[in-house]
């Protein structure tokens, strides 16, 4: 009932916005369709992830375990995500005293946009600008699948190698937050 419902919405929208000659966009469960300004309808799939790349993987459980850096990337079935890294563990110099719990560290991330490419994935790192996301050039990185560990291995634009174990098949809430976040700037 629903999707019939969504799909006279579609049509009447279709139907206003030609009669003004305007492209437009309409999303109905996975088709996204586009109304020209020739009155040609057009549905092509929206851009998905398979199921077993969605989720969360990582060099550690956490950015804070070990005294390495450590890498951690969550990615949403419909390819946006966020890659994040932390730097290693300070070691302590001389008799300074030792702390309790997680060592401070310096972590950063980005957002990335994943796609399909050539039977690997690609993630391009997307930087905020105002009230956008954009394409930061030169910044892709290039990952193969292994489903045997399941694992990532993913070569950055410097070269460096991560390899990235599945943590989840699930986002953490926190992390669905902070791409629910990014949604709001990609879609200015």
């Amino acid at each position: 009932m629903m999707k019939s419902g969504r799909w006279a919405a579609c049509a009447f929208a279709l139907g206003m916005l030609q009669a003004f000659l305007l492209p437009s966009v309409c999303a109905a469960d996975d088709v996204e369709f586009y109304h020209d300004r020739d009155s040609t309808l057009i549905g092509q799939p929206a851009p998905k992830l398979p199921a077993h790349l969605a989720g969360s993987w990582g060099t550690n459980e956490s950015l804070f375990a070990g005294t390495a850096s450590q890498a951690q990337l969550y990615l949403a079935p419909d390819g946006l995500g966020v890659l994040a890294a932390s730097s290693s563990a300070p070691v302590p110099a001389g008799s300074a005293p030792a702390t309790s719990g997680p060592a401070p560290r310096a972590i950063i991330g980005f957002p990335v946009q994943a796609e399909l490419d050539k039977g690997g994935l690609r993630l391009q790192v997307l930087m905020p600008q105002k009230t956008q996301l954009q394409e930061a050039p030169g910044m892709v990185f290039v990952c193969s699948y292994d489903a045997a560990a399941p694992m990532l291995t993913c070569t950055g634009p410097n070269k460096d190698v991560l390899r990235l174990a599945r943590l989840s098949e699930k986002l953490s809430d926190e992390a669905q937050t902070q791409l629910e976040q990014l949604r709001t700037l990609q879609s200015h």
